[in-house]
């Protein structure tokens, strides 16, 4: 693909000069002229603080004209090929903190943002680049604390889809070999030492204002732990050898300008990626997701990924303006490991241990309900001990319907049970507008609908499992799959929607439970199009549980030592589903890098073996 970099220096006052390196063109531009916003004058270097303030007032309509106002301080006239096919990169140099703060991504011309036309937008601090090279399987530190006192951002559930999505990369993530977690700030100055990241993620929270750009670590009471983006930077900074990518994903990574992510650490990482202002916990982890994606299973440039994660994004509101790239690299290369093929490896193996019988059921009433258009929710409760896989069970149907039911689109939402019901309408309307993230219960189905490219789509709305009665008893949840039945329907009949809900307890007496669903008889209440179900206890593990595991995803052990092993297993966990899985990985990581290295052999003696007469 033809592609063109334009490279645009600009300091304070607002001096631009801007070149070409296809045409050689040079021009230059000396101005700051100022552009009405709500009602008042600003300059651009004034804006860029406005904006931190004001960002609601960003509509549509201004978006554009801003993108306008910026395209033309930094190139006058001057055209850029539109084309499709051309593939453009702006790289904005810059030692100004306010005008890295400018939203760039909203450059536009004729009428259209330049990212939406294959232009990739990228910001630097200095005008050196050096080459970037990642290895073929990057080492990847995860940094996702979860302060006690502080709001959830869901950490536990992100880290799992990112596991999901990285054994695609290569089995060998699911183990501490590549990819190893902190939440401490203790335990993240320990690991950077000794596992040498190649890329840095942090998913937490952060606090940012122009004058302090601080993240939020754990401490030993998980309690917070604020830590400013300049002793993050300077940990990093001192290593032999400084990661090649860090992500800092969260709330206002680059508000601080001289002191945000992107001037801290982008003098000496390659590629920065950070948020403006603030992120919203799903767009945070759809972003994050996307762009592991595209980098390392996908083998596309880093600045690229972002771009491409602008297209999936709609321009409605100033959400898609968050990710930042912050580009200091000359040439990028990297080579993605060649996928573990799924007929030899299921890369989703660590949620489809057992529990057949359960998922089963779900599956087949999910899929008659798909083909005959009714009932339009499906309602699952599920149950078991402590440690018994009921959170991995969610993950299971995520997974494994995502696989099952294309060309329908699965859209999971997480509603969090609220403190209380003293209205329950009220209380459950808030619960799931805040789950779809919007502003009215009404404007559920226009949300389903962006979200499901307008195609038909199941939503999976995955409760956190509960621990405790105290809110959500079976009272309230009989109360709740009425409210389902009565009000959250109807917004589902106009379209091809339909809603599989899982609800899901961790007990210390399923017997106890099991009498008390039978007794409530909450699966024989009658509802209009709504189904409801309780599936069997999540019990232990035994043996014949585990062989058929083996047999399912190909994993070569000796015939005589399988028994053995499996002995072994249970004898130290006792059946305990999530202790069982931690055993399992270890042997499964085991037997697939016996197989890797069985395959590098094969090869190499396949190389020497070509001595016949005809070769």
């Amino acid at each position: 693909m033809t592609k063109t970099t334009y490279t645009i220096n600009i300091n304070t006052p607002f001096y631009c000069k801007t070149s070409n390196n296809k045409t050689g063109l040079v021009y230059e531009k000396n101005s700051d002229d100022p552009i009405e916003w709500d009602g008042q004058e600003y300059t651009l270097s004034e804006l860029s603080t406005a904006l931190l303030t004001n960002k609601e007032s960003l509509d549509e309509r201004f978006q554009l004209i801003l993108g306008h106002h910026l395209y033309s301080q930094i190139f006058g006239d001057t055209s850029l090929d539109l084309e499709m096919n051309l593939h453009k990169e702006i790289r904005i140099i810059s030692e100004d903190e306010n005008i890295c703060r400018l939203p760039w991504q909203l450059l536009a011309k004729d009428g259209q943002f330049l990212i939406h036309n294959n232009c990739s937008i990228m910001l630097s601090c200095k005008k050196d680049f050096q080459d970037a090279v990642l290895p073929e399987l990057p080492k990847i530190l995860m940094i996702m604390p979860q302060p006690a006192t502080l709001e959830k951002t869901d950490a536990d559930n992100h880290l799992n889809a990112l596991n999901e999505q990285l054994s695609m990369v290569h089995p060998r993530y699911s183990s501490n070999e590549y990819m190893q977690v902190v939440k401490t700030w203790k335990d993240f100055k320990h690991k950077i030492q000794t596992f040498q990241p190649h890329i840095i993620y942090y998913y937490g929270h952060g606090i940012g204002t122009t004058d302090a750009s601080r993240l939020v670590f754990c401490d030993k009471h998980h309690k917070s732990h604020e830590v400013s983006m300049i002793d993050f930077s300077q940990k990093l900074r001192k290593l032999e050898t400084p990661p090649t990518i860090a992500y800092i994903n969260c709330c206002y990574g680059d508000t601080g300008g001289l002191i945000g992510a992107g001037k801290q650490l982008g003098d000496f990482i390659p590629a920065v990626i950070t948020n403006r202002t603030e992120v919203y916990i799903e767009d945070a982890q759809h972003q994050g997701l996307a762009f592991f994606k595209r980098v390392l299973l996908d083998g596309e440039e880093p600045h690229v990924a972002v771009n491409l994660i602008y297209q999936d994004m709609s321009v409605t509101n100033t959400r898609w303006l968050t990710p930042i790239m912050h580009c200091n690299y000359n040439s990028w290369t990297y080579k993605p490991k060649p996928p573990v093929s799924s007929m030899i490896h299921d890369t989703h193996w660590r949620v489809k241990l057992d529990r057949i019988k359960q998922f089963s059921q779900v599956k087949y009433m999910t899929e008659e309900m798909l083909t005959n258009q009714r009932p339009k929710i499906l309602s699952y409760l599920w149950y078991g001990e402590q440690g018994q896989g009921i959170d991995q069970f969610h993950h299971r149907l995520r997974v494994e319907l995502r696989e099952k039911l294309s060309p329908t689109e699965l859209i999971e939402i997480t509603p969090i049970w609220p403190p209380h019901f003293v209205d329950f309408h009220e209380s459950c309307e808030n619960m799931y507008r805040q789950a779809f993230n919007v502003q009215s219960f009404l404007h559920i189905p226009s949300q389903i609908r962006e979200l499901g490219y307008g195609k038909q789509s199941l939503i999976y709305i995955r409760h956190t499992p509960l621990t405790s009665t105290r809110i959500v008893n079976l009272k309230v949840l009989k109360r709740y799959i009425e409210w389902l039945d009565q009000y959250f329907l109807p917004l589902l009949k106009q379209d091809k929607f339909f809603a599989l809900v899982g609800v899901s307890y961790i007990v210390n007496q399923p017997a106890k439970i099991s009498r008390l669903i039978e007794k409530k008889k909450i699966t024989t209440a009658h509802y209009t199009n709504t189904v409801f179900r309780v599936l069997d206890e999540m019990k232990k593990l035994d043996k014949q549980d585990l062989y058929d595991f083996l047999q399912t995803h190909n994993i070569r052990l000796p015939y005589d030592s399988k028994e053995k092993v499996l002995n072994e297993i249970l004898s130290k966990t006792n059946g305990h589903y999530e202790q069982t899985l931690y055993e399992l990985e270890n042997l499964v990581n085991r037997a697939w890098a016996m197989d890797d290295k069985l395959d590098d052999d094969i090869d190499d003696d396949d190389e020497d073996e070509g001595f016949g007469v005809d070769d």
